[in-house]
């Protein structure tokens, strides 16, 4: 059984790997091609945005068909509205045109990242679920590494041709989902049976809410990171490289933070990384070396590393097999909207005074970390372990 399921999350984490290679490897260049091909700066925007607001569309009601259809079928259905939607912006070159296909790309990354993640709920035994998910969150961020140095070897000038092979490393993603022995052997449940009722203890309720707080600084992050480093003096390669430096400490993490999921207390462990995450997002715009805000960004990762696995090891371990797909919808929905919101607050704040922001986006996770503590009181932490 072991052996078995150390096979089926590496496939797993294969899987998201590719994913997140072929999500990667365009994205940096996007938004220069589409004002290439005529776009006004505003339809950008909205063409970037169409891909959250997808996810947001999805997510829940891919819970739902992955609890009633199965998730190898969702994962597949997602990786095919995806590798579709790549391929079809070569035959385009309108921008309006380009607003649908994102819309579309979201979609299917929407449903294979919650059919992905529920896999290891319904396969994984609770004890090592946190080696689990610690390892495919390490594919996802393996990929957004090499995904941009994907993208650079192209560039603008051979923008066709990266969308076919961004569509042909997608549609390799779902090689392993076809043929890989354990995932083709997933338990099926017979769909003329109604869903068991979705019981959201304690754990599962404040995992939800964590990932909402980790959603406010990444989102803060997404649309004021760049602008912060800039307004420091960083030049572009620099900026760039911020990225890959926050991704490859995560990376690295992985293996240590999975067995630490595992064996000690997931909440000390996932709020602890939510209290590093708070800490660094309000202090940042106080530093003007950008060298050590670079080596605090490591730190962070690190902690992220460990604090997300646990915070997913503990939405899982009470949820009936029938219920993964719709905890993994509200989780990656929760993460999601605040993501969208803090975008979009920071976005604003930051143009007001460039500590704002942060400041504010770190105070609200603060707040909702609070509100994760009084939920989380009673909640056993260990794996196995007797509840409080």
């Amino acid at each position: 059984m072991v052996v078995e399921s150390d096979r089926l999350v590496r496939a797993l984490a294969l899987v998201v790997f590719l994913e997140w290679i072929a999500g990667g490897a365009f994205l940096p260049l996007f938004p220069v091609y589409l004002q290439d091909q005529g776009a006004s700066p505003a339809l950008v925007g909205a063409i970037v945005a169409a891909y959250f607001i997808a996810g947001l569309v999805c997510q829940i009601p891919a819970g739902r068909a992955v609890d009633h259809f199965g998730p190898r079928r969702i994962l597949l259905i997602g990786q095919a509205f995806y590798a579709l939607s790549t391929l079809a912006f070569i035959a385009t070159s309108t921008p309006t045109a380009a607003l649908a296909f994102r819309f579309t790309q979201g979609l299917g990354a929407g449903m294979a990242e919650v059919a992905a993640l529920s896999i290891v709920g319904v396969a994984v035994a609770p004890e090592r679920r946190g080696r689990a998910f610690s390892t495919i969150y390490g594919g996802q961020l393996s990929g957004t590494i090499i995904g941009p140095l994907v993208g650079t070897v192209f560039g603008i000038a051979h923008m066709q041709m990266l969308f076919v092979v961004t569509t042909v490393v997608a549609a390799a993603s779902s090689i392993p989902v076809f043929f890989h022995p354990e995932l083709k052997s997933l338990p099926r449940r017979d769909t003329s049976l109604a869903l068991t009722k979705l019981n959201l203890k304690p754990g599962a309720r404040g995992a939800i809410m964590l990932a909402a707080a980790f959603g406010l600084v990444i989102g803060t992050y997404d649309a004021s990171w760049s602008l912060l480093l800039h307004a420091r003096g960083a030049s572009g390669a620099i900026i760039n490289l911020s990225w890959v430096l926050f991704s490859l400490p995560f990376v690295l993490m992985t293996k240590p933070a999975g067995w630490m999921v595992d064996h000690l207390d997931r909440r000390f462990l996932a709020l602890g990384g939510l209290i590093v995450e708070v800490l660094l997002c309000s202090l940042y715009p106080f530093i003007d070396n950008v060298a050590i805000i670079l080596s605090l960004a490591t730190l962070e990762a690190c902690a992220l590393a460990v604090a997300l696995p646990s915070g997913q090891s503990l939405m899982t371990e009470e949820i009936a097999n029938d219920g993964h797909g719709r905890v993994q919808g509200l989780y990656a929905t929760a993460q999601l909207s605040a993501m969208t919101v803090a975008a979009t607050v920071a976005g604003f704040l930051f143009t007001r005074a460039p500590w704002a922001p942060f400041v504010a986006m770190a105070a609200a996770s603060a707040l909702v970390g609070v509100a994760i503590c009084v939920t989380w009181r009673n909640t056993k932490g260990n794996v196995g372990a007797p509840v409080a």
